[in-house]
C-alpha cells in the first residue's frame, strides 16, 4: 500500500507542477515552460524509495497524442515542452496515469507457510488537472 500512496501522491503532486505551467509561460517573456524530461524527474523526485525503472507514467494532453515514459525514467533526457500549444490553455485539463507491477512477498514471511508465490498486481493511479496559466 505505501508504494501504491506513493505512486498516487507523485502524481498528484506533479500535475500541481504542471498546471501552472500552460501557456502563460511561454508568453511575454516568461520561461517557466515545462518539458517532459523535467516532468518525468519532479515524478521520480515525488516517489521517494520507488525507483524510476519500476513504474511507467502516461501524460496526456486535452487533445493530441500521449506520451508514455514506460519505464519513467526512459523520459528523463526529453526536451520536448509538455503540454505543448495548443493544449496548454488556461481551463484545458490535461491527465497522468501511472502504473507498477506489485508483487507481495507476504507468504515468504508468514508464519507456518511454506515457500509460495503470488500472481503480480498491476496497480495504478492517475490525476486530472486543470491548465491554470
Amino acid at each position: 500500500m505505501w508504494q501504491y500512496h506513493t505512486l498516487d501522491s507523485a502524481l498528484q503532486q506533479a500535475g500541481r507542477y504542471i498546471a501552472v505551467r500552460g501557456n502563460g509561460c511561454t508568453q511575454n517573456g516568461n520561461t517557466c515552460s515545462v518539458t517532459i524530461g523535467a516532468i518525468a524527474q519532479q515524478i521520480g523526485s515525488f516517489a521517494p524509495g520507488m525507483p524510476p525503472q519500476v513504474f511507467s507514467v502516461t501524460l496526456t494532453p486535452p487533445g493530441g497524442a500521449a506520451i508514455n515514459c514506460n519505464p519513467l525514467n526512459s523520459c528523463f533526457s526529453s526536451t520536448t515542452v509538455w503540454p505543448a500549444a495548443p493544449y496548454n490553455q488556461p481551463g484545458m485539463i490535461f491527465t497522468i496515469t501511472g502504473s507498477f507491477n506489485w508483487s507481495p512477498a507476504i507468504g515468504m514471511v508468514w508464519p507456518g507457510t511454506k515457500s509460495s508465490s503470488f500472481p503480480t498486481m498491476v496497480l495504478g493511479a492517475s490525476t486530472a488537472q486543470e491548465i491554470m496559466f
